[in-house]
This record gives structure tokens, C-alpha cells and sequence, in this order.
């Protein structure tokens, strides 16, 4: 297999999901096709609202693995994370913010690490960030905010990122939700353009 296919399968695996113009951007189309073709991914429809209270409703691709793609993860050292169905905007979200930091998806924090900070920091359930990756010698805490958050789980949330990592990013849709962020005193904030297409 293409070395950027098994990185599309990494991909893929800790974030649960991502577009079919996420896929193709930054692993290739060659990437996405090799998967598919080998059964290791499938592409779904899906319904996808570009914020939460968005009332447009658009059907775009969506890559996921298939059973045996988890197969393929688990043995290159990645267990799959499947995501629920209600949750999809925040995983593609999330998808692109990892992507646009260029953070391996390898260096994702997991099971007794991630657990150890929480504990250590004495987090509470609600101040826990969407995601902790190691970048070099730093912890880069991530939060995506599809417009769901209200103002208390702002303040919490960035209370609790410098107890678990150095640095805390968040990713947005819109620029409207970005200032409010910044407003809050969220001071790493990217609105992110998730590419919807092509369709396949």
C-alpha cells in the first residue's frame, strides 16, 4: 500500500471521519482511491450543517473506515475511533483544525496518558479539551466550536487547557463566531474552510 494511503488510514482513524475534499487534499486522490478500492474506506452522504445553528442542510461525501480499514489501523499502532453520527460537524471540524496544524495524528494523546493529565490536573468533565497532540516538545491542546458552546463552557474550557497542555487552539467556522471567542478570551482562534468536494 502507498505510503499516503496508510497516512489516510491514520488520518482517518483518530479523527473518526473527514470529507472527501479533506481526503483528497491532504493525502491525494491516489490515497483515497487505494482505499477504496482496496474495501479499507467507504464514502457516505451525509447531512452536514456548515455551523450548529445553520438552517442549510447540504449532503456532502464523508470518508470513513470500513472494518476492515480498522483492521489496517490497528495494526499500523492506531486504534479507530468511531464517532457518533450527531457529532459529525464537530468531527470534521476537528478534522481540518488537526490538519491545518499539520499535527500527526500519531501524537494524539490516548487512554492512560490522556486520563494521567486529567487526573493530574483535576479536570472536570466539561473542561476537558476535544483533543491533546503532541507537537515536539509541546502539548497542543484543541477545541472546536461549531456555535454549540454557550459562555460558561468557554470560561471553563479555557481555565483548564493551561493545566493540561501549553498551548490551547481553537477552530471556528465563522469569523462572527471567532470574535465572540476572542471576546471571551480565547487567543488562538483559525476559522477554518472545510473543503466539502468533490463528489465522488
Amino acid at each position: 500500500m502507498q505510503r499516503a494511503a496508510v497516512e489516510l488510514v491514520t488520518d482517518l482513524a483518530v479523527d473518526g471521519a473527514c470529507t472527501a475534499g479533506q481526503a483528497v487534499r491532504n493525502r491525494g486522490r491516489g490515497a483515497l482511491d487505494e482505499l477504496l478500492s482496496r474495501g479499507l474506506a467507504a464514502v457516505l452522504t451525509l447531512p452536514y450543517r456548515p455551523t450548529a445553528r445553520s438552517r442549510r442542510v447540504e449532503r456532502v461525501p464523508v470518508v470513513v473506515l470500513t472494518r476492515r480499514g480498522t483492521s489496517v489501523a490497528r495494526a499500523e499502532g492506531v486504534p479507530a475511533w468511531k464517532p457518533p453520527a450527531r457529532k459529525l460537524a464537530h468531527v470534521i471540524g476537528m478534522s481540518e483544525l488537526r490538519a491545518v496544524l499539520g499535527l500527526d495524528p500519531r501524537s494524539l494523546v490516548r487512554g492512560a496518558d490522556l486520563e494521567a493529565a486529567w487526573v493530574k490536573a483535576g479536570v472536570a468533565r466539561q473542561g476537558v479539551p476535544d483533543a491533546l497532540f503532541w507537537s515536539g516538545r509541546e502539548m497542543v491542546a484543541l477545541e472546536y466550536d461549531h456555535g454549540k458552546y454557550g459562555a460558561e463552557q468557554v470560561r471553563v474550557k479555557l481555565e483548564t487547557a493551561p493545566l493540561v497542555s501549553d498551548r490551547l487552539v481553537w477552530g471556528v467556522p465563522t469569523e462572527g463566531r471567532a470574535r465572540w471567542l476572542k471576546d471571551r478570551g480565547a487567543s488562538d482562534v483559525l476559522v477554518l474552510r472545510v473543503p466539502l468536494w468533490p463528489r465522488l
